[in-house]
């Protein structure tokens, strides 16, 4: 399936998605590409790269970058978050070993989070 979805140039199709500023489209564009690239797909690989080769559009490393620098913020509060819960758990595990730990509900969209 990848390798037909590849000679139609859905990975190259999917790039150009990928810079779209609808959060909606962009993160679709980021689960296709990530199905695509699954079991580390040479064939695939190999297609971005040729691409990224010969193009000359740089918008999508423009918008990465843009999404990079606006995603910071998050990123730091996110693992500083995770370092917190992190202590939290490591003081309220038992001298003995971990105890009975569970794993918290899902959000509102069924996702589970560690």
């Amino acid at each position: 399936m990848q390798i037909d979805l590849n000679h139609i140039n859905a990975a190259r199709t999917t790039l150009r998605f990928m810079t779209s500023k609808d959060e909606f489209t962009f993160r679709a564009a980021m689960r296709l590409l990530a199905a695509l690239l699954v079991g580390g797909n040479r064939t695939i690989q190999m297609s971005l790269y040729k691409y990224f080769r010969t193009s000359r559009d740089e918008t999508f490393f423009a918008e990465t970058r843009d999404r990079l620098v606006r995603s910071s913020p998050t990123v730091v509060r996110l693992s500083q978050l995770q370092g917190e819960s992190v202590l939290t758990l490591h003081q309220e595990m038992p001298p003995y070993g971990l105890g009975r730990l569970r794993r918290p509900p899902p959000d509102q969209l069924g996702h589970r989070h560690p």
